[in-house]
């Protein structure tokens, strides 16, 4: 989540991404070979990667695609958590830009379902890949960058 700017025109994901200079954020909150993955209309750096094209080394990145479209639905809960949360965000007649910040709606569901699986210390991400959420102590300080 990122604050907001402006973009006139049709804008795809790498457009966005570049513009919210998210990839020096990464690199400051990530260590090591830690990474985001993105879809495929996002193209590979440092913190970011996404699914691999087969010209791109066949054999490494069939194996890396295969391991990562196991957890990529993860990805997909955590929204489905926020909108079963928070039904509101989908009322598509009253969610409208121009009508609401629906940008700052969804992105404080995304900090009230962050706050709530940390306080539960259990979510279905985390079972899935066997790793406590951090407590409400160690995320907050991280929300605010």
């Amino acid at each position: 989540m990122f604050e907001p700017f402006f973009i006139t025109g049709a804008s795809n994901d790498k457009t966005l991404y570049n513009a919210s200079k998210w990839e020096e954020k990464l690199k400051q909150l990530l260590t090591g070979n830690h990474a985001v993955y993105g879809d495929s209309g996002f193209g590979l750096s440092e913190k970011l990667h996404r699914n691999l094209r087969a010209n791109e080394d066949p054999d490494y990145y069939r194996e890396k695609n295969r391991a990562m479209s196991a957890v990529r639905i993860s990805v997909e809960w955590g929204i489905g958590d926020i909108k079963g949360t928070f039904a509101f965000v989908t009322f598509t007649t009253a969610m409208k830009v121009g009508n609401k910040q629906v940008g700052n709606y969804f992105l404080f569901c995304t900090l009230m379902q962050n706050i709530r699986v940390c306080l539960y210390q259990k979510s279905r991400i985390s079972k899935l890949f066997d790793y406590a959420p951090p407590t409400l102590d160690e995320y907050l300080p991280l929300a605010a960058v």
